[in-house]
């Protein structure tokens, strides 16, 4: 056999078999929209059912260039008809703190349909780890909305945020728990539940199903963030994978 062609297909060979190693992992994401006595979840899904990776240019995977964090974004999807989004709820109901404002492109307080990017945070919160009986605590940002602004220099869009170390320090907002309801056979989790239930560590030791989060208004460059006060969020969020 050409010595040339062998080397060629040695090659193919590796890197086919370094990209199936570094491909993100496709999963299904569920946001549920009450809890088990009948409240609202302040986070809701769009009434459309699962968000599937692929689905309407839907992206729910974990990616495995960030250490399996989970991602679930819908501004692709947002651009076609039908797309999906989330129900969101910031109001003087659930303001944390009692001069925390609303976005500026909202006209009123309340229950909004905004397209959404979810994703963990954090070099400790690797999800395929995770082992059942023993959630982990995992930063989690959330941006929502249309991104204000062509120029890439000054395109502002807002982002809740429950991460109160490694990176951002906002601290006093609280970490969701990632639980682990099912594993393989090679022991890694294949089915995540993402509730608002805080470590008691971070909640004064009082149990509680609601985290704090930030609300920022932040540049698409990532050079400024601007605090406009914290808010109460509930949600319960179920993947799996696939």
């Amino acid at each position: 056999m050409n010595k040339k062609f062998l080397c060629s297909i040695l090659i193919l060979m590796s890197l086919t078999a370094l990209a199936a190693k570094t491909a993100d992992v496709p999963v299904t994401s569920t946001i549920s929209d009450y809890d088990s006595t009948g409240a609202a979840f302040t986070v809701q899904s769009d009434g459309a059912g699962a968000y599937p990776n692929g689905q309407l240019s839907v992206v729910s995977v974990l990616q495995t260039s960030a250490n399996y964090a989970w991602e679930l974004d819908m501004y692709s999807s947002n651009s076609l008809s039908g797309g999906r989004n989330i129900f969101l709820t910031l109001s003087p109901a659930n303001q944390e703190s009692a001069t925390a404002t609303m976005p500026a492109f909202w006209s009123s307080w309340g229950t909004h349909l905004e397209p959404a990017r979810f994703i963990t945070h954090g070099i400790s919160c690797d999800l395929e780890t995770i082992k059942p009986g023993s959630p982990l605590a995992c930063p989690l940002l959330i941006r929502f909305g249309p991104e204000l602004g062509s120029n890439n220099r000054t395109a502002i869009n807002y982002r809740l945020d429950m991460e109160p170390g490694d990176v951002l320090q906002e601290i006093e907002t609280q970490e969701p728990l990632i639980s682990c309801n099912a594993q393989n056979a090679a022991g890694n989790c294949i089915d995540w539940s993402i509730d608002s239930t805080p470590p008691t560590s971070q909640s004064g030791g009082v149990p509680t199903n609601r985290v704090i989060a930030r609300l920022v208004q932040v540049a698409v460059n990532g050079a400024t963030r601007t605090t406009l006060g914290d808010f109460y969020l509930t949600f319960h969020i179920r993947v799996t994978n696939p």
